[in-house]
């Protein structure tokens, strides 16, 4: 197996390199880069943990089961506890985790929070094998591991299912390898943080997770991968645009695929989209489970969109916001103007425009949308050519100066673009922000980079009743901008209203999410979960209509498969965090999260997954040297704009601050390049021979 040739190099290194070192370190015993840690003797330091990570990923219709193994590496020959903080998917719904030492597997139980820390600590203090998954944002996890034995392994796995995207006629499918560090506008620097996630809530520890810079050294934390997808449908084609795949037909609808390399750094999402052959017929996948006296629901609709392509489109007012932050430095930032250069090329002369930069301060290319004339996108193109990435991600200015009007002039559309990596820590005030001051504007994102806050990019454009589109190299922002503008282009479908009903035509009471559907726009499906009781699924029809579109997709007819509860309970979990930023009270969602999370067994925010063995095996005597497992720089990232330079908040321009609140400031131009000197030396020539001119004229009057 590819993997157990990793993971014995992996091994094998750390072995290689003490045969020729202590176990403990002092600073003049190393002689390569590598990170240390302190430990309970003075000017004594221990190599990090390493981690390599295998995933199987099995896809059937709409719904991927993933299995991720991470094997935690003891490079010492001390007992190590270590913690590795890695993303999944912002709908991963993770319910199950076991520990495996040797030949001994431990299942874990879901917990409440502190209860499951609590249990950890103990384990880890009487010298038992332990681990604890937390969750600390929507897309943002740790796995901790106790009393890992010198020079050993213990292996975690995790499983979580997830609900596929699928638009513009293909399936998407995005697993996040790398954890970017976030933007703390508080503390103005970059780290990975445990904020309060919610409102109100008391702060938490950061998170200080070094990050290897992997232009000067090698990246850590191979990760192998693999896919199984089980379409349901004919395929027609399957790509990655982030890495290279093999890829093997084993049926009508079926793909094995795998990484061309034997593993691949952990340093950039990996992306996978197919595409299935749907013919004329609309797309319809449904599927159903039953547990106890309940059955849980998932469809996905595509309703027609003929109508919606020959609409005629009103003239617009697009906003661009444009990120030029640190974090966007080197290809992100290349991605970023080709981006936005590729919209000015779309935009219509009906249509109006402006651009909003920012990073530690905020400024504006007018104070508000002006004409796309030849003269206005010249301004514009200059603006782009003299944009480079530095400094915070202070992106909230930048966002409430965009939406400080509501209300789009009569005719128009008013639609707000927003370029950017996502990487802040404070989405949940962003997300308050958009609710609050949205009106009738809409909002759509670019996530730009190798590894995109996928949390706040889609969680922000269904706020902001938008759509969402990810860019990660410059080969995809043609295809993925003009797709972004026919969304922009063409009015969306709205007022979609669900409807449960039983035999006779009367509702039913469900527990159905979103609870709203958000604006469709072409090519974007419906996609519903829904609790009922299972007495009543038998007869009971999910009905869907907006104007004289309707459909009617009875239960019964859905495809029995697993794990639709558990999906059903991430997109409560989902619905409860937004009810937040709505101004629902925080300890009623915390109660209510905890409540779905152990019902159904899954990581939540106040929920955790803990494994404990139950003899000890670390010796009484023996002490435990903690360590973080470093993080790579993220792909195309550039280290020093992102960690070279002390980030701050420029005090000394309270106008840019003011830009929140309808203060921006005009973007001072260029002017063109001309010979100063010379003309400088000309222009004094012409005036002192014109004062030369006017005392003789002056004179020759008096004579």
């Amino acid at each position: 197996m590819k993997f157990a040739t990793i993971l014995a190099i992996a091994l094998l290194v750390p072995a290689a390199a003490r045969a020729d070192q202590p176990a403990l370190m002092t600073l003049d015993d190393v002689g390569r880069g590598e990170l240390l840690f302190r430990t309970t003797e003075p000017g004594r330091y221990a190599p990090a943990p390493l981690v390599a990570t295998e995933v199987d990923i099995k896809v059937g219709g709409i719904v991927a089961r993933t299995v991720v193994r991470q094997h935690f590496v003891n490079p010492t020959e001390s007992w190590l506890e270590g913690r590795y903080v890695f993303p999944l998917p912002e709908n991963a719904a993770v319910d199950r985790m076991t520990l495996t030492v040797g030949d001994r597997t431990i299942e874990a139980r879901i917990a409440e929070r502190a209860e499951a820390r609590r249990t950890y600590e103990k384990a880890k203090k009487e010298g038992r094998r332990a681990a604890l998954v937390e969750q600390h944002r929507p897309n943002i996890f740790s796995n901790e591991v106790a009393n890992v034995p010198p020079g050993g392994r213990i292996a975690v796995e995790l499983r979580y299912m997830q609900t596929l995207r699928y638009d513009r006629g293909k399936f998407s499918l995005r697993f996040p390898m790398v954890v970017a560090p976030r933007f703390d506008p508080a503390a103005n620097l970059r780290r990975l943080v445990r904020h309060p996630f919610e409102p109100q809530q008391p702060k938490a520890q950061d998170i200080a997770v070094p990050v290897r810079d992997t232009t000067t050294q090698a990246p850590l934390n191979p990760v192998a991968l693999k896919i199984e997808i089980d379409a349901g449908l004919p395929l027609e084609k399957v790509v990655s645009t982030s890495h290279g795949i093999d890829i093997e037909k084993t049926g009508e609808g079926r793909r094995r695929i795998a990484l061309s390399a034997e593993a691949v750094p952990a340093d950039r999402d990996f992306t996978l989209d197919w595409t299935p052959h749907l013919g004329d017929r609309p797309m319809v996948a449904a599927f159903r489970e039953t547990v106890g006296d309940d059955t849980y629901a998932l469809f996905m609709i595509m309703p027609p969109a003929e109508k919606a392509a020959t609409t005629p489109a009103p003239p617009r007012d697009t906003i661009f916001i444009f990120d030029r932050s640190g974090s966007m430095a080197g290809t992100s930032i290349r991605a970023a103007r080709a981006a936005l250069s590729r919209a000015l090329d779309r935009l219509r002369p009906q249509d109006r425009f402006n651009i909003i930069r920012f990073s530690s301060e905020t400024d504006a290319l007018f104070r508000d949308p002006q004409a796309t004339s030849p003269a206005n996108l010249a301004r514009a193109r200059q603006l782009l050519e003299r944009t480079d990435a530095d400094g915070g991600t202070v992106m909230r200015p930048a966002l409430l100066h965009a939406l400080r009007r509501a209300t789009a002039d009569s005719g128009r559309l008013r639609q707000v673009v927003f370029l950017t990596d996502g990487g802040v820590s404070n989405e949940m005030q962003l997300f308050h922000d958009i609710h609050e001051r949205l009106g009738e504007t809409r909002l759509f994102t670019v996530g730009i980079g190798s590894a995109p806050n996928g949390y706040f990019m889609r969680r922000a454009a269904e706020a902001g009743r938008g759509a969402n589109i990810f860019i990660s190299d410059l080969g995809r922002v043609e295809p993925e901008m003009t797709a972004l503008f026919e969304k922009l282009s063409r009015p969306a479908m709205t007022g979609i209203a669900p409807a449960w009903t039983d035999a006779e035509g009367a509702a039913l009471l469900t527990e159905s999410f979103p609870r709203k559907v958000p604006d469709l726009y072409f090519g974007e499906p419906v996609v519903l979960a829904a609790r009922l009781p299972a007495a009543a699924a038998a007869d009971a029809t999910l009905r869907l209509g907006a104007g004289a579109w309707t459909a009617a997709l009875p239960v019964a007819a859905a495809r029995p498969a697993d794990g639709i509860g558990t999906v059903w309970a991430r997109a409560k979990v989902a619905a409860l965090t937004d009810s937040l930023y709505e101004g629902a009270p925080p300890d009623a969602v915390k109660a209510a999260i905890t409540e779905t999370g152990l019902a159904h067994g899954i990581v939540t925010r106040h929920t955790s997954l803990v494994a404990t063995e139950t003899t000890r095996a670390r010796p009484a005597e023996a002490d435990v040297v903690h360590g973080d497992v470093p993080l790579n720089l993220p792909h195309g990232w550039d280290y020093e704009k992102v960690f070279g330079e002390k980030l701050r908040r420029k005090t000394a321009a309270p106008a840019a601050q003011k830009a929140a609140f309808g203060a921006a400031q005009p973007v001072p131009l260029p002017r063109g390049a001309t010979p100063f000197l010379i003309h400088l030396a000309a222009g004094v020539g012409f005036l002192a021979a014109g004062g030369v001119t006017l005392l003789l004229a002056r004179r020759r009057r008096r004579i």
